[in-house]
């Protein structure tokens, strides 16, 4: 990546403040990472249809995305039900490509209207990207393209950005959560798990007692609503995220979202069920 876009990126949530409708950061967010990817949109996923359920939800869709493309994806929608994209990055909880998605989930032939709709208008390839709490968005190409976790990293903070700014634009929104208010001392223990150390060794490092540690786990995982310590990390990155990309680059290093000491780790794909 080069040292110009990641100045950009690191710009990009002051320049979001000055956008007063959902619209508008949707073509920042594509401004910013044209020509490397396109946008497609942002929403927020209700949780009945995370549970099945065909009700149609708000798409911020990028402005001037083809008309004909949003109506023929509703309709085949309706007929279907999520598509197996869309699934499959819920199953993992990280950023997944259309290509990887059809070799994780191997989608039955009635279960590829997803990849026919974006042939048809010439996307080649999508990124559907997990951002903090039930956001998503989806990025696509016209071509297959190999994206280094550098490129995958920037494109997830530069969409955390922009959602976060939709949400305060247009407020709650079917259920958006409010920060979960982890305390310094809840968050500084979520980052030393989140680097392989045990609960035991933590407690070293924090100089507590293991019941301590084991009791601030078990606040962050009510307070963000997670049911295991992975989860509870995956959700306080993506709530206290401020940018780490990697620590190979030229220009170091960058504070990230539990300190300004915390290397560089990939979030965790998770396991396919």
């Amino acid at each position: 990546m080069s040292d110009a876009l990641l100045q950009d990126v690191l710009r990009f949530p002051h320049r979001l403040k000055l956008c007063a409708a959902p619209e508008e950061v949707v073509a920042e967010l594509h401004a910013l990472v044209s020509p490397a990817a396109n946008v497609i949109g942002l929403w927020f996923l209700p949780r009945d249809v995370k549970q099945n359920s065909r009700r149609r939800y708000r798409v911020y869709a990028m402005p001037g995305m083809p008309t004909r493309f949003v109506e023929e994806y509703w309709t085949l929608y309706d007929q279907h039900g999520m598509s197996f994209f869309g699934r499959c990055a819920g199953q993992v909880g990280r950023d997944v490509l259309l290509s990887e998605a059809v070799r994780a989930m191997k989608p039955k032939p009635h279960e590829l209207w997803i990849m026919r709709l974006c042939h048809h208008h010439g996307i080649r390839e999508a990124m559907y990207c997990m951002s903090i709490r039930d956001w998503r968005g989806l990025y696509w190409w016209p071509k297959r393209v190999h994206l280094d976790e550098d490129i995958r990293m920037a494109l997830r903070f530069a969409g955390d950005a922009a959602v976060r700014r939709i949400a305060e634009i247009v407020g709650p929104h079917d259920g958006t959560e409010e920060d979960p208010r982890l305390t310094e001392k809840e968050r500084e223990t979520l980052r030393l798990l989140r680097g392989d150390l045990t609960e035991r060794q933590a407690a070293k490092e924090l100089g507590v007692e293991l019941s301590t540690v084991k009791k601030m786990v078990a606040r962050c995982k009510r307070k963000l609503g997670t049911s295991s310590l992975r989860e509870a990390i995956a959700e306080a990155v993506r709530y206290y995220v401020v940018l780490t990309l990697a620590g190979t680059l030229a220009c170091g290093g960058m504070c990230e979202e539990f300190g300004p000491d915390d290397p560089v780790k990939e979030q965790s794909k998770g396991q396919q069920t």
